[in-house]
């Protein structure tokens, strides 16, 4: 009968190149992670204090369609000057394409009630 300690069982071998190589992209990404929700969460204060209808219009402030108008329209006097097609408009689409470019949005489905 074999008997065996815990560390006999589960000997490893020393991490390669490749695994120390993805430790390091590995905590690149958490500190980038961390960094985008730290900014997000500063534009969200600055926000709060100089453009609070832009909170209020923005359900999410790190998107790049948001980002993309909010550089458009960086203060309140600025914004009212917009005009529809210019705030609904993303940078990948000419001035002169029409709606019907886009994709239509799909509806939930609900169902019939009985």
């Amino acid at each position: 009968m074999w008997l065996f300690t815990y560390l006999e069982c589960c000997r490893v071998s020393g991490d390669s190149a490749d695994a120390e190589a993805v430790k390091v992209v590995t905590r690149a990404h958490k500190t980038l992670i961390w960094e985008r929700t730290r900014t997000t969460q500063r534009l969200r204060h600055a926000l709060l204090d100089y453009f609070p209808a832009a909170l209020e219009a923005f359900d999410d402030l790190d998107v790049p369609d948001t980002l993309e108008l909010l550089a458009k329209a960086p203060d309140p006097v600025v914004a009212a000057k917009l005009t529809a097609t210019q705030s609904a408009r993303p940078s990948n689409v000419p001035a002169d394409a029409t709606s019907s470019t886009r994709p239509p949005r799909s509806k939930p489905y609900c169902a019939p009630s009985t």
